[in-house]
């Protein structure tokens, strides 16, 4: 250790530049509408489109305004010229091909000493050659998370059908490590103040606070800041997304449970109370958030977990809560019948929304109501008030402000609480079962170990946000080793200086990589989109999905345990392309797009010392609209071969219940296998798969990326050697990994993200898929606090 500080002495300060590589792929305006809702051609009628002129700005860093990310002030637009006769979309041509003044794809450079690699954004105009605009807009496609990425961007526009744009983009040089937004529990340049109440920090020489919530802190991280409430200054937690700020209004978590209890007063509520921090427990309370509520269009935002398992993310717009003369009345309005939306008016007293705020006592007092007829209050019967916490109660069936219960005393996966509990009164409660059947109390005795409560301007999808259920990391030093020959020190001073030493390390590091390769086999759906609804509204005549799928593979730690990014230089989302109209694919050997099947990859480290998370982000994709699917990630740690001394392993995966994701197969293999494992083998009995898996080939050459200079793209209409499955869907399998028959497969499924105990029949042991690391995996770096 004394060697290696001596070697950083000796190293000079280094100077931060980065190349960003902008691909543009496809531009879409769907039939043509202009922004002021006529067509681009009055002789629209007879087939004549568009002549679509175009100008592109990018902006690189962080924007100053999330809500126009690169504005007039900032960007430099490009003229791209005519890029279409009389068609209203076009296919981008790659391989340096010139369009007005952009090169396809072109290059962006920063130089200013110091600035890393934080994300870009841009700008958008299409007008007609005759006729005047057709849609504009700034939009942020990466906040840093994905340096290496594509995206296929629908704008929605008011009253009119949406304008499509798709690019791809890579980021090379002088990236951050981790990846940013940097998450620690707080800023380091600052001390802010965790007390119950509102918080007034101690005088400083900073610029006052002016944000009113966490859309309007520049430069901001997951963690406590301050914003201003009532011309008052109010210590928040913030969650910072891709395209959202989330100002947490609660926060329950396993860190000062039994000090910040919620067993408060109608009149406490109305104020702060608890520590602000991830995992504390914390209200912001009924007046603020009925200002925030009342000064904007906000989205309620709720998420619930299970040790470190996400069990439902909740989104309800337009959320307002009323003033204290209205009872301090949620109203929201949901697009799910699960959560606050669930209507139970034969159990309880219909929804939680267009309820208003009760403690037990105050609902005692009210007289209107039964507490024998609520089983969120009436949980323990012989102590009704024990816990019972302050809520919108309606369907009586969930309260995110009860009593705290640790992991260690509920069951670890479901989080149910045991029957000896039970006088301890109302848990953390939630209902996340989606169209739930009504035929008793929905009270599912379920206490959830960390739960957040935010909002957030607009009615948006929150993207790129941080794993919450994750425990709380020190991020204030750490040493990591994450690649062969190469050293990264990664420091970060009480006064928010980064130093970075980049420097080679052979003597000190071994060279460590395996050779993994993966053959992709078949992928079932549900049919409906992420929020539940099916993805067309014609879907009772079959109509089907329109599934867009992209895979990331990378080493699986904590900084690359976000879903819904492919972090780092040498990660990428690979484009597996659109199958039309369907709910199941298949894959076929040979190109799928972006993917050579079966694709060969190099990964750092060693396998199972460093293992490697699957995921894939499935989105809808029908004219100019994209939607969200699934986001899923999966973590495999063991290697099991479908035969005794094989050398390649089946892999079988789902999302459910929280996902969309029915099924999805693969086969894996690689380098460095010496044969069969020891494991002792199971007696269960297998669960059997369709056909049995056969070895897969390993594509010679070095390994393969997606990139945004891999020449011309196609109309993105599926590939050619993507089939159609069946038109019937595989039931989710239930349970936890168990072993294909048929090949002596082994098939691992997830539900509701947690794995139950392995199955095995023939294999002497299974491939693992489980929810994000919660530490660092051997092998894969160093870390120390």
């Amino acid at each position: 250790m004394k060697l290696l500080w001596a070697l950083l002495c000796l190293i000079p300060a280094t100077h931060a530049s980065y190349k960003l590589t902008v691909y543009l792929r496809r531009l879409d305006v769907g039939q043509g509408f202009l922004a002021n809702g006529t067509h681009c051609t009055p002789t629209w009628n007879i087939g004549d489109q568009c002549n679509i002129m175009l100008k592109l700005a990018v902006c690189l860093g962080t924007p100053d305004d999330l809500s126009d990310p690169c504005p007039e002030t900032k960007r430099q637009p490009i003229d791209l010229g005519q890029v279409t006769t009389n068609q209203n979309a076009i296919e981008f041509a790659g391989g340096g091909t010139a369009y007005g003044a952009w090169k396809n794809p072109a290059d962006f450079v920063n130089t200013d000493d110091g600035v890393l690699y934080a994300g870009f954004s841009l700008y958008v105009e299409a007008r007609d050659k005759q006729n005047g605009l057709i849609d504009s807009y700034s939009h942020r496609f990466d906040d840093g998370l994905s340096p290496n990425n594509f995206e296929y961007f629908s704008h929605e526009r008011v009253n009119l059908e949406a304008t499509l744009f798709s690019i791809a983009w890579r980021a090379s040089g002088d990236l951050p490590t981790p990846p940013p937004p940097t998450t620690t529990e707080g800023p380091t340049t600052t001390t802010q103040s965790t007390t119950s109440g509102p918080s007034t920090p101690e005088p400083t020489t900073e610029a006052p606070v002016t944000a009113k919530d966490c859309s309007e802190i520049v430069g901001g991280t997951d963690g406590p800041n301050q914003i201003l409430i009532n011309n008052v200054t109010t210590t928040v937690y913030c969650s910072f997304g891709s395209n959202v700020a989330i100002t947490h209004i609660q926060g329950r978590g396993e860190l000062d449970f039994t000090k910040d209890t919620f067993a408060k007063t109608y009149d406490d509520y109305a104020k702060p109370f608890g520590t602000v921090g991830k995992g504390n427990n914390y209200w912001l309370g009924l007046d603020n958030i009925n200002v925030i509520t009342n000064s904007g269009d906000y989205s309620l935002f709720i998420e619930v977990c299970c040790g470190t398992k996400s069990v439902t993310q909740q989104i309800y717009k337009s959320a307002t809560v009323g003033t204290k003369n209205q009872q301090y009345m949620l109203n929201a309005s949901a697009t799910i019948n699960t959560g606050l939306n669930v209507n139970d008016a034969g159990n309880a007293y219909g929804r939680d929304l267009g309820r208003p705020f009760h403690t037990y006592a105050q609902w005692a007092q009210d007289g209107t109501q039964d507490e024998e007829y609520c089983a969120v209050i009436n949980y323990s019967k012989d102590e009704v008030t024990a816990g019972s916490g302050g809520w919108w109660f309606g369907n009586c069936g969930e309260n995110l402000n009860g009593a705290y219960y640790e992991l260690k005393d509920l069951n670890p996966d479901t989080c149910e609480i045991p029957t000896d509990l039970k006088a301890k009164g109302t848990g953390i409660e939630l209902i996340t079962k989606v169209n739930p059947t009504i035929t008793e109390p929905l009270y599912d005795k379920r206490s959830y170990t960390r739960a957040r409560m935010g909002l957030y301007k607009g009615s948006g999808q929150p993207l790129g946000l941080k794993d919450y259920c994750l425990n709380p990391r020190d991020e204030t030093s750490r040493l990591i080793l994450p690649f062969a020959n190469k050293l990264e020190l990664v420091y970060v001073m009480r006064g928010g200086l980064r130093i970075a030493a980049l420097f080679l390390a052979i003597a000190i590091v071994p060279s460590l990589s395996y050779q993994l390769t993966i053959q992709l086999q078949s992928l079932s759906l549900t049919g409906n989109l992420a929020d539940g609804k099916p993805c067309s509204q014609l879907s009772a005549f079959g109509i089907k999905c329109y599934p867009l799928v992209a895979i990331c593979v990378q080493t699986a730690t904590d900084e690359t345990s976000d879903p819904s990014t492919c972090q780092g230089e040498d990660s990428a989302w690979f484009d597996l392309g659109v199958t039309p109209a369907t709910n199941e694919i298949n894959w076929d050997p040979g190109f799928i797009k972006g993917w050579f099947n079966p694709q060969t990859l190099k990964m750092p480290g060693n396998f199972p010392s460093s293992p490697y998370f699957v995921k894939l982000r499935v989105q809808h994709y029908y004219g100019t609209t994209v939607k969200q699917i699934d986001n899923a990630l999966w973590k495999i740690d063991q290697f099991t071969p479908d035969k005794d001394g094989g050398t390649v392993a089946t892999v079988k995966l789902n999302d459910r219940p929280k996902g969309q994701i029915e099924n999805f197969i693969f086969e894996w293999t690689y380098d460095g296998i010496s044969g069969p494992t020891t494991a002792a083998p199971s007696t269960t009995s297998a669960q059997t798969t369709t056909g049995a898996p056969q070895q897969s080939s390993t594509p010679a050459g070095t390994t393969q990326t997606a990139g945004p200079t891999q020449g011309t793209e196609s109309k993105p209409t599926g590939s050619p050697t993507t089939k159609q499955a069946n038109d019937a869907t595989t039931s989710p399998v239930s349970g936890g990994p168990t072993t294909s028959g048929g090949g002596d497969g082994v098939s691992s499924t997830t539900t509701n993200g947690a794995q139950s105990s392995p199955s095995t029949s023939d294999a002497k042991s299974t491939a693992t898929a489980s929810p994000g690391s919660t530490k660092d995996p051997n092998g894969d770096g160093i870390f120390f606090e």
